[in-house]
């Protein structure tokens, strides 16, 4: 059985937080209110149908996260953004699949945001 890995990669965390300096609280702030931003894109890219939308906003949620090390969340967003593009180059239409994926990435940030406001 394989671990499901931490909230929150604290090496990457640190790393992040080394680079960034005193700059870090407010970029941590920025990411969550961005990430929200990221993610009601993606419930009205659902809701229009709107592939686009959704591959857009997963793959800024999946590369932000994850230089903050926020590997389960930015693991989701890959997914998403993977389904996403698979769904423009063949035309499936796998959109209870991204709903589903939707519903884990606001899942995953909600678990990710007692663990950020610890750096705020």
């Amino acid at each position: 059985m394989t671990q499901k890995p931490e909230i929150i990669n604290i090496e990457a965390l640190d790393t992040a937080r080394n680079l960034l300096g005193e700059r870090f609280s407010v970029i941590i702030k920025y990411f969550l209110e961005d990430t929200e931003v990221y993610l009601s894109e993606i419930a009205k890219g659902l809701k229009e149908k709107n592939i686009r939308i959704i591959f857009s906003s997963s793959h800024t949620i999946k590369s932000s996260a994850k230089q903050l090390g926020i590997d389960r969340l930015s693991d989701v967003a890959k997914q998403t953004e993977s389904l996403s593009q698979e769904m423009m180059d063949s035309g499936n239409q796998a959109w209870e699949d991204l709903e589903g994926l939707y519903n884990k990435l606001k899942n995953e940030l909600d678990k990710a945001i007692p663990e950020l406001n610890k750096f705020c």
